[in-house]
């Protein structure tokens, strides 16, 4: 039994960015893990894409696209791994990632849910990439707690969760087809500590070119602020915190797509997001 299932969920549209993924897995300065990549569509995963992979890979086929939700509750039904951890296609990880965060959640317990800082890069239609900086990080359970309220401080790939405490949460929600990581880590924030290493472990690009990316942004805001409101309670409500993620958020949710794209390449371009 490996001690890290590192998740993957693909498309099946980008052989060369499953590929630079996978060779940086390869890296790794740590050997007790393997990969579970999901196969959300009806095609075949090409043998060359895996033929040199230096670590176990386990193909998980849905035979037709059902979903990242989907994709991510089937694959951790295959684990029986002491932690999970998420990667996006496309992503770097660095080879110390996943050693490193397996050293914090050994020597944290109470810690359920764990990210690391991440090397944001935008793609945009003007620019051919942009380096937004790196991702918040803190060690203050508290502090990443209290973001919660009005923003999501993790970055999804990036994250490794103890499995235990998944199972005890309910785990991802069927139902929520985008911002399901949001969603669950709220859930799983009332069982224990959460934590973001200051170390930038991994790299993520966002695809700003792509319109249907916003369209996208806008149901994750939406979806992620039903979550907000479902599980915070009263007094959580009644924060400034919480306040001003819901204002942020319906205002966001208001603007045409066209204002959306040019605001956030206006921030990203800044380092403000």
């Amino acid at each position: 039994m490996p001690i890290v299932d590192l998740i993957i969920s693909t498309r099946n549209d980008n052989d060369s960015a499953l590929i630079n993924t996978l060779h940086s897995i390869d890296k790794s300065n740590f050997l007790d893990f393997r990969v579970l990549l999901v196969n959300d569509s009806n095609k075949i995963i090409p043998d060359n894409i895996l033929v040199n992979s230096l670590v176990e890979v386990v193909v998980i086929d849905n035979h037709e696209s059902l979903g990242l939700t989907y994709s991510l509750i089937f694959a951790i039904s295959y684990s029986n791994a002491k932690y999970i951890a998420r990667a996006d296609v496309g992503d770097i990880l660095h080879p110390a990632r996943i050693e490193e965060q397996v050293n914090y959640m050994e020597s944290n317990p109470l810690c359920v849910v764990l990210g690391c800082s991440t090397r944001i890069w935008v793609k945009s239609h003007k620019r051919n990439l942009i380096d937004a900086g790196s991702s918040f990080y803190s060690k203050n359970s508290k502090e990443i707690k209290k973001m919660l309220l009005k923003t999501n401080p993790f970055v999804h790939g990036s994250i490794m969760i103890r499995a235990s405490a998944y199972q005890e949460s309910g785990g991802y929600d069927g139902n929520v087809k985008v911002a399901q990581d949001f969603n669950l880590y709220i859930r799983m924030a009332l069982l224990g500590e959460l934590a973001i290493l200051q170390r930038v472990l991994s790299q993520h690009t966002f695809d700003l070119s792509n319109s249907t990316t916003f369209v996208k942004n806008k149901k994750s805001i939406f979806s992620a602020l039903k979550s907000r409101l479902k599980y915070f309670s009263l007094k959580d409500k009644l924060s400034k915190f919480f306040i001003y993620g819901v204002l942020r958020d319906l205002i966001l949710l208001m603007l045409p797509l066209k204002v959306l794209f040019k605001l956030r390449v206006y921030l990203i371009t800044r380092n403000k997001v």
